[in-house]
């Protein structure tokens, strides 16, 4: 977490990335290295399923509930219906340019697509649908890990960015 509060300087300021893509860093590293020492720094595949799942639930249950709140008044407002739009835009354009790179591009098969795409869009509930769908195949796990970091330190270095500008 502590990697988190580094500040990055840029011109115009600069930011930091924040506690979540912080641990997100150390995490990515700790299971790199394996090892520190005789401390274990990865755990077993039951253990992180069942982690990941009670993660899950939690963040979509949170999120619903905070969403749940506003969501008709934004919905319903002069702009609201204009953002819903060009959001369902923006993410229908990324997704389908993802799944053509990485279909044609990387001949990548149907359910690394799908673990993939999931990744970008750094969706739980999309990753939650394609491991049922799929009877948790470990390819879609695999490629939603190795896009996942990307994907949201990404976002995370955008939106202070764009937030500077």
């Amino acid at each position: 977490m502590g990697l988190g509060l580094v500040h990055v300087p840029l011109p115009g300021g600069g930011f930091t990335v924040g506690a979540a893509a912080g641990t997100l860093l150390v995490g990515l590293v700790f299971g790199r290295v394996g090892r520190v020492g005789p401390v274990v720094t990865s755990m077993s595949h039951g253990a992180a399923q069942s982690l990941a799942a009670l993660g899950m639930v939690t963040f979509l249950a949170y999120a619903g509930v905070r969403a749940g709140r506003s969501v008709t008044e934004a919905m319903t407002s002069d702009q609201g219906w204009r953002v819903a739009v060009l959001g369902l835009v923006l993410s229908g354009s990324v997704a389908v340019l993802l799944v053509l790179g990485t279909r044609v591009l990387r001949r990548a098969t149907w359910l690394d697509v799908a673990g993939t795409l999931a990744g970008a869009q750094t969706q739980p509930a999309v990753l939650a649908h394609v491991n049922d769908r799929t009877g948790y195949d470990t390819r879609v796990g695999v490629a939603y890990a190795l896009v996942y970091p990307v994907a949201m330190i990404t976002k995370i270095v955008l939106a202070q960015v764009l937030a500077g500008l």
